[in-house]
């Protein structure tokens, strides 16, 4: 019995310490979060817009787009190509600079090649996202509800590693030998600007 007593005790007094020790976070609105535009890479195997295979690549070139110079704008349909030379056979992943375009919401989905083979044997094709925020601004209904606010695009370049299509598996892993290599992007949905591969 006493030792019941003692561990209700116990308990009261950890439980009002736990009430005391307690600071509630000061609350974040999502809109205040500082979104930064990526930047270039300094290194590693960086495959430029600006070098892709002219007579292969549908792409626009763009001299200037925010902040980036020798960009290509990619549009549904279009087409962009390089050729690499692998110094070491290995598994690599792939990233992708780019800068979303206004279009109708969507992911950008693209196809990739690798020496003309499809990386997906069921053509389901790759994504990169888009970046939303709130809207601002208080958004009330009629009797003084609160409303969820209004997703709008914020655009901004962006660096996204490249994942197996559907989110299944993590990273893509392109297995490539020694030596030169052709990779090529499909733009299937969805507009960008693309600074590099890398």
């Amino acid at each position: 019995m006493m030792a019941a007593a003692l561990s209700l005790l116990f308990l009261m007094i950890l439980t009002v310490i736990t009430v005391l020790a307690f600071k509630e976070q000061e609350s974040v609105a999502a809109a205040d979060y500082e979104y930064a535009g990526a930047s270039r890479p300094a290194d590693g195997n960086v495959l430029q817009a600006e070098d892709t295979i002219a007579r292969n690549t549908t792409a626009a070139p763009i001299r200037e787009w925010e902040g980036r110079r020798n960009v290509m704008r990619w549009e549904e349909g279009d087409v962009m190509e390089w050729d690499v030379n692998i110094a070491e056979a290995s598994a690599y992943e792939l990233s992708v600079g780019y800068y979303p375009l206004e279009g109708n919401g969507q992911d950008i989905e693209f196809q990739l090649l690798v020496d003309g083979e499809r990386l997906t044997g069921n053509g389901e094709p790759f994504e990169l996202n888009r970046v939303w925020r709130d809207e601002s601004g208080a958004l009330k209904q009629s009797r003084g509800n609160d409303l969820r606010p209004k997703q709008v695009e914020q655009p901004m370049w962006l660096e996204s590693k490249i994942i197996q299509p559907g989110g299944q598996g993590g990273p893509l892993l392109m297995e490539l030998s020694q030596g030169k290599h052709r990779i090529r992007i499909e733009n299937v949905r969805e507009s960008a600007v693309v600074d590099y591969l890398q």
